[in-house]
């Protein structure tokens, strides 16, 4: 249960979790190269500049699943920088910090939660 008074939930294949609570998340600093907090992630790699591997404790079931990014805003002369997903495979994921003009950029925190099986 929630705990939400009238709103009920379909659950998932893991008894206890909700089809729309994130399978897979983490919180890290991309300037630092810390994570600050998890949930199924074994590991992130530093791939260069503003590129990093979220690597999963489990196997997603094939590559269909959401994946939602966040990064620190940061302005400059390139223009905004943005937070994508750009290659994902059911055991990991690409993040890319990368600005309006295709500069990338170590910014500080960056957030991914995915959802899916």
């Amino acid at each position: 249960m929630s705990g939400i008074i009238g709103t009920s939930h379909s659950k998932s294949k893991v008894i206890g979790r909700s089809k729309d609570t994130a399978t897979i998340w983490i919180s890290f600093n991309g300037g630092t190269f810390g994570i600050k907090d998890s949930f199924n992630v074994s590991s992130i790699t530093d791939n260069g500049v503003g590129q990093y591997s979220v690597n999963f404790a489990i196997t997603m079931k094939d590559t269909n699943y959401c994946g939602l990014v966040s990064v620190q805003g940061t302005y400059n002369n390139d223009g905004p920088w943005v937070g994508m997903i750009s290659t994902k495979s059911t055991t990991t994921c690409l993040i890319r910090n990368i600005s309006a003009t295709g500069t990338f950029w170590d910014s500080g925190d960056h957030n991914l939660a995915i959802f899916g099986d």
